[in-house]
Protein backbone atom coordinates (compact mmCIF):
# COMPACT_ATOMS: atom_id res chain seq x y z
CA UNK A 1 0.00 0.00 0.00
CA UNK A 2 1.76 3.35 -0.90
CA UNK A 3 1.49 5.47 2.40
CA UNK A 4 -0.12 8.67 2.81
CA UNK A 5 3.67 10.26 3.64
CA UNK A 6 4.24 9.64 0.06
CA UNK A 7 2.17 12.46 -0.86
CA UNK A 8 3.30 15.79 -0.86
CA UNK A 9 0.90 17.46 1.04
CA UNK A 10 1.87 20.93 1.67
CA UNK A 11 1.10 23.26 5.00
CA UNK A 12 -2.10 24.98 4.63
CA UNK A 13 -0.95 27.93 7.34
CA UNK A 14 2.53 28.11 8.86
CA UNK A 15 1.17 27.56 12.54
CA UNK A 16 -1.50 24.79 11.74
CA UNK A 17 -0.65 21.83 13.71
CA UNK A 18 0.39 19.51 10.97
CA UNK A 19 -0.39 19.08 7.34
CA UNK A 20 -3.78 18.77 6.18
CA UNK A 21 -4.60 15.93 4.07
CA UNK A 22 -8.40 16.92 3.37
CA UNK A 23 -10.03 20.32 3.55
CA UNK A 24 -11.41 19.99 0.06
CA UNK A 25 -12.02 16.62 -0.58
CA UNK A 26 -15.67 14.58 0.37
CA UNK A 27 -15.57 11.94 3.59
CA UNK A 28 -18.23 9.08 3.11
CA UNK A 29 -19.57 7.67 5.67
CA UNK A 30 -22.64 5.85 6.52
CA UNK A 31 -24.78 4.40 9.60
CA UNK A 32 -25.13 1.24 11.30
CA UNK A 33 -27.97 -0.26 9.35
CA UNK A 34 -26.80 1.18 5.95
CA UNK A 35 -29.88 3.57 5.60
CA UNK A 36 -28.33 6.86 5.58
CA UNK A 37 -24.72 7.43 3.19
CA UNK A 38 -23.43 11.06 4.08
CA UNK A 39 -21.17 12.63 1.94
CA UNK A 40 -19.41 15.66 4.19
CA UNK A 41 -16.09 18.00 4.23
CA UNK A 42 -14.36 18.31 7.68
CA UNK A 43 -10.96 19.09 7.78
CA UNK A 44 -8.38 16.28 8.48
CA UNK A 45 -4.50 16.03 9.33
CA UNK A 46 -1.70 13.55 8.54
CA UNK A 47 -0.34 12.22 11.78
CA UNK A 48 2.03 9.71 9.65
CA UNK A 49 2.12 7.12 7.23
CA UNK A 50 -0.80 5.11 8.12
CA UNK A 51 -2.91 7.49 10.16
CA UNK A 52 -4.86 10.83 10.31
CA UNK A 53 -7.23 12.55 12.31
CA UNK A 54 -10.15 14.84 11.95
CA UNK A 55 -12.31 17.26 13.04
CA UNK A 56 -15.64 15.30 14.24
CA UNK A 57 -18.63 17.90 15.67
CA UNK A 58 -21.43 16.26 17.26
CA UNK A 59 -23.68 18.62 16.13
CA UNK A 60 -22.76 17.43 12.23
CA UNK A 61 -23.62 15.10 9.98
CA UNK A 62 -20.27 13.05 10.30
CA UNK A 63 -20.46 13.54 14.02
CA UNK A 64 -24.08 11.99 14.06
CA UNK A 65 -22.82 8.83 12.42
CA UNK A 66 -19.85 8.74 14.36
CA UNK A 67 -21.96 8.65 17.57
CA UNK A 68 -24.45 5.67 16.18
CA UNK A 69 -21.56 3.48 15.76
CA UNK A 70 -20.06 3.50 18.98
CA UNK A 71 -23.87 2.96 20.57
CA UNK A 72 -24.81 0.45 18.12
CA UNK A 73 -21.39 -1.67 17.32
CA UNK A 74 -19.10 -0.22 19.73
CA UNK A 75 -16.48 -3.17 18.87
CA UNK A 76 -15.83 -2.11 15.07
CA UNK A 77 -14.76 1.37 13.97
CA UNK A 78 -16.89 3.11 11.56
CA UNK A 79 -15.97 2.44 7.71
CA UNK A 80 -14.74 5.51 5.48
CA UNK A 81 -13.17 7.00 2.47
CA UNK A 82 -11.99 10.40 1.67
CA UNK A 83 -11.49 11.62 -2.26
CA UNK A 84 -10.40 14.87 -2.97
CA UNK A 85 -11.80 15.33 -7.12
CA UNK A 86 -14.89 16.64 -8.33
CA UNK A 87 -15.74 19.92 -8.12
CA UNK A 88 -19.45 18.87 -7.85
CA UNK A 89 -18.89 16.53 -5.48
CA UNK A 90 -16.88 19.02 -2.94
CA UNK A 91 -19.48 21.71 -3.61
CA UNK A 92 -22.41 19.64 -2.57
CA UNK A 93 -20.31 17.71 0.37
CA UNK A 94 -19.98 21.47 1.89
CA UNK A 95 -23.59 22.59 1.93
CA UNK A 96 -25.88 22.01 4.70
CA UNK A 97 -28.67 19.90 3.17
CA UNK A 98 -30.75 18.09 5.44
CA UNK A 99 -29.92 14.96 7.50
CA UNK A 100 -30.77 11.38 5.77
CA UNK A 101 -31.09 13.02 2.69
CA UNK A 102 -28.48 11.49 0.06
CA UNK A 103 -25.68 13.74 -1.74
CA UNK A 104 -25.48 12.00 -4.81
CA UNK A 105 -28.92 12.06 -5.41
CA UNK A 106 -28.79 16.13 -4.78
CA UNK A 107 -25.64 16.31 -7.44
CA UNK A 108 -27.52 13.90 -9.86
CA UNK A 109 -30.87 16.41 -9.43
CA UNK A 110 -29.07 19.37 -10.38
CA UNK A 111 -26.90 17.82 -13.35
CA UNK A 112 -29.68 15.97 -14.61
CA UNK A 113 -27.69 12.98 -14.86
CA UNK A 114 -26.79 10.10 -12.00
CA UNK A 115 -23.26 10.88 -9.84
CA UNK A 116 -20.81 7.89 -11.74
CA UNK A 117 -20.25 5.50 -8.74
CA UNK A 118 -17.69 2.59 -8.52
CA UNK A 119 -17.13 0.10 -5.53
CA UNK A 120 -14.49 0.81 -3.35
CA UNK A 121 -11.66 -1.53 -3.07
CA UNK A 122 -11.98 -2.91 0.78
CA UNK A 123 -15.15 -1.26 1.81
CA UNK A 124 -19.33 -1.37 0.81
CA UNK A 125 -19.46 2.40 -0.02
CA UNK A 126 -19.63 3.57 -2.95
CA UNK A 127 -17.26 6.38 -4.32
CA UNK A 128 -17.32 8.81 -7.09
CA UNK A 129 -15.92 7.98 -10.38
CA UNK A 130 -14.41 11.06 -11.18
CA UNK A 131 -12.16 10.65 -7.72
CA UNK A 132 -8.49 11.60 -7.78
CA UNK A 133 -7.43 9.87 -4.66
CA UNK A 134 -9.97 7.44 -2.82
CA UNK A 135 -8.66 6.57 1.06
CA UNK A 136 -10.58 3.81 2.66
CA UNK A 137 -10.25 3.07 5.83
CA UNK A 138 -11.79 2.93 9.76
CA UNK A 139 -12.30 5.61 12.15
CA UNK A 140 -11.40 4.96 15.79
CA UNK A 141 -14.62 4.83 18.30
CA UNK A 142 -12.24 6.93 20.63
CA UNK A 143 -10.89 10.44 20.24
CA UNK A 144 -7.62 9.65 20.99
CA UNK A 145 -5.17 11.72 18.71
CA UNK A 146 -4.51 15.52 19.11
CA UNK A 147 -5.56 17.51 16.42
CA UNK A 148 -5.09 21.15 15.36
CA UNK A 149 -4.48 24.08 15.34
CA UNK A 150 -5.98 24.82 11.97
CA UNK A 151 -6.29 28.13 10.36
CA UNK A 152 -10.22 28.42 10.21
CA UNK A 153 -12.56 30.20 7.97
CA UNK A 154 -13.01 33.14 10.03
CA UNK A 155 -9.14 34.33 8.80
CA UNK A 156 -7.94 33.00 12.74
CA UNK A 157 -5.69 30.33 13.92
CA UNK A 158 -7.39 28.14 16.53
CA UNK A 159 -6.22 27.63 20.43
CA UNK A 160 -4.25 24.63 20.71
CA UNK A 161 -5.41 21.33 20.00
CA UNK A 162 -8.28 18.63 20.65
CA UNK A 163 -8.65 15.04 20.90
CA UNK A 164 -10.43 13.70 17.78
CA UNK A 165 -10.54 10.37 16.31
CA UNK A 166 -7.90 8.62 14.38
CA UNK A 167 -8.56 8.02 11.24
CA UNK A 168 -6.64 4.95 10.47
CA UNK A 169 -5.62 4.62 6.56
CA UNK A 170 -6.08 0.91 5.22
CA UNK A 171 -6.24 1.24 1.33
CA UNK A 172 -5.31 4.15 -1.22
CA UNK A 173 -5.75 4.39 -4.87
CA UNK A 174 -5.56 6.96 -7.06
CA UNK A 175 -4.62 8.28 -10.66
CA UNK A 176 -1.62 9.01 -12.47
CA UNK A 177 -0.57 12.08 -11.61
CA UNK A 178 -3.56 12.45 -9.56
CA UNK A 179 -4.37 16.21 -8.64
CA UNK A 180 -4.64 16.75 -4.92
CA UNK A 181 -7.03 19.80 -4.55
CA UNK A 182 -6.92 21.97 -1.16
CA UNK A 183 -9.16 24.62 0.08
CA UNK A 184 -6.37 27.25 2.06
CA UNK A 185 -9.11 28.97 4.23
CA UNK A 186 -8.41 32.57 5.46
CA UNK A 187 -9.94 36.01 6.27
CA UNK A 188 -13.37 36.57 3.88
CA UNK A 189 -13.79 36.16 1.05
CA UNK A 190 -12.17 32.80 -0.09
CA UNK A 191 -13.44 29.77 -1.62
CA UNK A 192 -14.99 28.18 1.99
CA UNK A 193 -17.16 31.33 2.25
CA UNK A 194 -18.44 31.20 -1.48
CA UNK A 195 -19.21 27.61 -1.27
CA UNK A 196 -21.06 27.80 1.79
CA UNK A 197 -23.65 30.74 0.35
CA UNK A 198 -24.51 27.79 -2.30
CA UNK A 199 -27.42 26.42 0.06
CA UNK A 200 -30.02 23.73 -1.33
CA UNK A 201 -31.93 26.77 -2.46
CA UNK A 202 -28.76 27.88 -4.83
CA UNK A 203 -27.58 25.27 -5.59
CA UNK A 204 -24.42 24.68 -7.97
CA UNK A 205 -24.65 26.15 -11.37
CA UNK A 206 -22.22 24.36 -12.90
CA UNK A 207 -21.48 20.73 -11.55
CA UNK A 208 -19.39 19.70 -14.23
CA UNK A 209 -16.48 22.41 -13.45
Amino acid sequence: MRRILTFPIPFAHDKDGGRYANTWGTLIVKTPDGKWVNWSIARVMRVDGKRMVGLIVPSQHIGQIWTMQIIHIVEEPSPYTSLPGSAGVSCVSGIPIPANADEADYIGTLAGEPVPVVKAISLDLDVPATAEIVIEGHVSIERDCQEGPYGEYGGYLGEGSSAQPTFHVETITHRDDPIWPMSITGRPTDESHTLWAMGPKGGCADLSA
